[in-house]
């Protein structure tokens, strides 16, 4: 993958165009890295994608409150290909404190915030996996 990005660099290319492969490396770097880190080595290999990019790139993946279904059916599919031992993995859990908030989604014309689950009250706090 790194091969790719070099390839790339030295090719200079001007429009560039990267495939969902080379969007996901970068952004396993990004979330890995940090936002400076990831500047500092895009500031070296100016042909990877643009933390702009990797946002559009996240915004696009549908999240909703509760268990994300296509998710799910991923880690299905991968892990009937592990061993036993492959399979062995650590979950972490980490409550997050929410403020209540409405905000108007524009792309699906829809107004998100304050989950109410039917006990009448609203969260201040979430579980992350």
């Amino acid at each position: 993958m790194i091969l790719i990005f070099i390839n790339k660099k030295i090719n200079k290319q001007k429009g560039q165009r990267f495939n969902a492969q080379q969007k996901a490396f970068s952004l396993t770097l990004y979330k890995t890295m940090g936002k400076h880190a990831y500047n500092s080595l895009r500031a070296i290999f100016k042909q990877i994608p643009s933390i702009q990019t990797l946002q559009s790139v996240l915004h696009k993946i549908p999240v909703h409150p509760g268990l994300n279904p296509f998710i799910l059916r991923h880690l299905e599919s991968v892990s009937q290909k592990m061993s036993m031992k492959e399979k062995v993995c650590i979950l972490m859990w980490d409550e997050v404190s929410i403020q209540p908030k409405c905000t108007y989604d524009i792309r699906k014309d829809i107004i998100c915030g304050l989950e109410e689950w039917g006990n009448n009250r609203n969260a201040k706090s979430r579980i992350t996996l």
